[in-house]
Formats: C-alpha cells, sequence, structure tokens
C-alpha cells in the first residue's frame, strides 16, 4: 500500500483512497507504514525531504528538573507510607499516619478507661501485647521520623 506523510497537517495519506493530498506530502517508506500502520501518526517525521521515524528531542533542563521534583515527592510519599520504628523493648511498629491515627486513638481510650496493655499489631502483622508506654515510645518515634523526611 502507497501512503504519503504531510509534515504541515501531520496526516498520512493513503494513495488512491485518500482526496486532496497536500503538495509537501511525500511517500512514506513501506517498513514504516507498515510498523505503524493503525498506530499513532505522529510517529512520522520529515528529515532532508525524506518521511522517517520520529525521535522525540531530549528532555530540556526544565523538564528534567521538573521531574526530578516529581520523583523527589514520590519518594517522599513512599518513605511516609512506609515507615517503622522500634521501640526500647525490640517491638517494630508501623509508623505511617494510619498507625499514628491508631496509636493517637489507643492512647486516649486507654486514658479513658485506665488500660495499660492492649494487643496491638506489629510491622510484621503478628499480635502482641504492648504497654501504653510502648505505644507513646512508638508514637513519638513515627512523628520523629515523619520530621527527618519532610526535612530531608
Amino acid at each position: 500500500m502507497k501512503a504519503k506523510y504531510s509534515k504541515l497537517t501531520g496526516g498520512v495519506y493513503v494513495v488512491g483512497a485518500s482526496k486532496n493530498i497536500p503538495d509537501d506530502a511525500l511517500d512514506i517508506p513501506d517498513e514504516l507504514y507498515s510498523r505503524y500502520c493503525n498506530a499513532q501518526l505522529n510517529k512520522f517525521d520529515v528529515v532532508n525531504g525524506k518521511v522517517v521515524e520520529y525521535v522525540a528531542p531530549p528532555p530540556t533542563q526544565d523538564e528534567l528538573d521538573e521531574l526530578a521534583v516529581i520523583q523527589a515527592k514520590k519518594d517522599k510519599l513512599l518513605a511516609l507510607n512506609s515507615i517503622t520504628v522500634t521501640t526500647s523493648s525490640g517491638k517494630i511498629f508501623d509508623g505511617n499516619e494510619t498507625a499514628r491515627n491508631n496509636m493517637l486513638s489507643a492512647i486516649t481510650a486507654a486514658n479513658f478507661i485506665g488500660q495499660t496493655t492492649a494487643n496491638w499489631k506489629l510491622a510484621d502483622n503478628t499480635i502482641a501485647l504492648v504497654t501504653l508506654d510502648e505505644v507513646h515510645e512508638a508514637l513519638a518515634l513515627s512523628i520523629q521520623r515523619v520530621g527527618e523526611i519532610v526535612t530531608a
């Protein structure tokens, strides 16, 4: 099948089927047309009067800087969502935002009813009997870790 590409319109025209083929339209090599048939039409370009495969220019420094900022934000979010802390008793607690809220709720409830221990799901998903002091320590360590991450 014979096809032509117009850089001015960005269009691909099939010879014999397309009407009004622009004057700037050049023949698309069969290999390129076969590769991109039914693909995005922006895969072609004109270089030195020939239709060639489009090669995107390298990103600008501004684009690279923007990507670096986006990646840094992603890395911080991942770090914040992956916080674990080890208390002085050796127990490892999750320290992400949900875990910190759960710790605050548990501390508040324990203070209301005078409870000093509770079953708690640790970072490895095991259930352990923990003291209120351990939950306090885990919360404090988690908050400190958040500060380290967001100020890094």
